[in-house]
C-alpha cells in the first residue's frame, strides 16, 4: 500500500519534472529568438545611425560656413556703424 503510494507519488513528480523541462526548453528558445532579434534591431540602429552621422556632416559644415559669413557680415555692419558714429557732429 505503501508503496504504491510512492509509486504514484513519484510518478506525478516525474510528469511535474517533465513538463518544467519543457517549459525550461520553450523559454530557452524564446530568448534565443529573442536575442537574434535584438542582436538584428541592433545591427539595423547602428547602420542607421551611420547614415544619420554621415548625413549630418555635411549639413553641419555648410551650417558652420553660414555662420562663419553671418559673422562676418555683422563685423562689417559693427564697423560701418563705429564709422557713421564717430563721423557724426553734435
Amino acid at each position: 500500500m505503501k508503496y504504491d503510494a510512492v509509486a504514484e507519488l513519484r510518478d506525478h513528480v516525474d510528469i511535474a519534472v517533465e513538463r518544467i523541462r519543457g517549459n525550461i526548453r520553450e523559454l530557452t528558445e524564446a530568448v534565443r529568438a529573442m536575442d537574434g532579434k535584438l542582436a538584428s534591431s541592433s545591427q539595423a540602429v547602428e547602420a542607421r545611425l551611420g547614415e544619420l552621422e554621415a548625413a549630418i556632416h555635411p549639413v553641419l559644415a555648410d551650417l558652420a560656413e553660414r555662420v562663419g559669413l553671418i559673422e562676418t557680415v555683422l563685423g562689417s555692419v559693427v564697423q560701418r556703424l563705429e564709422r557713421l558714429e564717430g563721423s557724426r557732429v553734435f
